[in-house]
């Protein structure tokens, strides 16, 4: 049976302690709009939804979710296409509800920088994700994860716009595998398995070669009962605390070493002495990778 892939991204943002309305403004393919999820805290925010809803979801411009947040904390944005829609662009607006609530950090996304999208053009990770099959996101964008953790089987990198001179390998543990049995692969080839039901229990990857110090690698990973991991660098190795737990959420990235930092939104802070400034509304733009 044919499995469908699904595209993601997502963008966490950190929120004070207030209220606020997320609208989902624009989408790039109106016919295919891509569906917009968020993902709290427990217990340090939550979204206010309609009574006849039961996820915090929007599924096309036009609609807004409100959110509480009881103390400072995180909440995760995450785009997903739909169908066979071609793009995950959109456009978002936070709008603090108080004009005496800070607004959340970090709001602005923009895309990567001329020589950065070079780089990274098609940078594409697959995944076989158990009860999902094969899952393809774009560089830095979750398989799996904290808003929807599954068992990871394999993967693979394609980088087509990696220079001559530089070399990615990979590879995989896997569960009930002999101890020294994972195999290094290049970049577009599978490490791992596909529906065998035994999950990647620890991976590795490398950049080698003349050009390999002008670039670094992102990876970030959740392991079944244990916080989130994300190291750079030209090697990289991954396990959970024990290195028995199973891979539930993977995202991998590629820079230059060269590369601006992105720039973010810092939050509001009231003035010495003074009230609060007003914070004005923000806006969340999610770029095509």
């Amino acid at each position: 049976m044919l499995q469908q892939q699904i595209q993601r991204k997502q963008k966490n943002f950190a929120l004070q302690r207030g209220l606020y309305v997320l609208r989902y403004e624009t989408a790039a393919d109106p016919a295919q709009p891509p569906v917009v999820t968020v993902v709290c805290e427990p217990g340090r925010n939550e979204v206010v939804m309609h009574p006849e809803q039961s996820r915090a979801t929007m599924s096309a411009p036009g609609q807004a979710l409100v959110i509480r947040a009881n103390e400072s904390g995180g909440v995760q944005v995450e785009i997903a296409s739909t169908g066979h829609a071609s793009t995950l662009d959109v456009t978002l607006k936070f709008e603090p509800l108080r004009r005496d609530t800070g607004g959340p950090a970090g709001l602005v996304l923009f895309p990567q920088s001329g020589a950065s999208r070079d780089i990274a053009n098609g940078f594409q990770v697959l995944a076989h994700v158990a009860r999902l099959g094969d899952v393809t996101v774009g560089p830095d964008q979750w398989l799996g994860g904290p808003s929807a953790p599954s068992w990871i089987e394999g993967f693979s990198v394609n980088w087509p716009g990696k220079p001559a001179n530089v070399s990615l390998r990979y590879a995989a543990t896997i569960a009930g595998q002999p101890p020294g049995a994972a195999r290094l692969v290049e970049a577009g080839e599978f490490a791992g398995t596909r529906g065998r039901a035994r999950p990647i229990l620890g991976l590795m990857a490398e950049l080698s070669g003349a050009g390999a110090r002008n670039f670094q690698l992102t990876m970030e990973g959740l392991f079944l009962g244990a916080p989130t991991r994300r190291p750079s660098g030209q090697t990289i190795t991954l396990t959970g605390p024990t290195g028995r737990e199973p891979l539930v959420g993977l995202r991998i990235g590629v820079a230059s070493n060269q590369q601006v930092t992105q720039p973010t939104v810092s939050s509001a802070h009231p003035p010495a002495g003074g009230a609060p400034a007003a914070a004005e509304p923000r806006r969340v733009r999610v770029f095509r990778a």
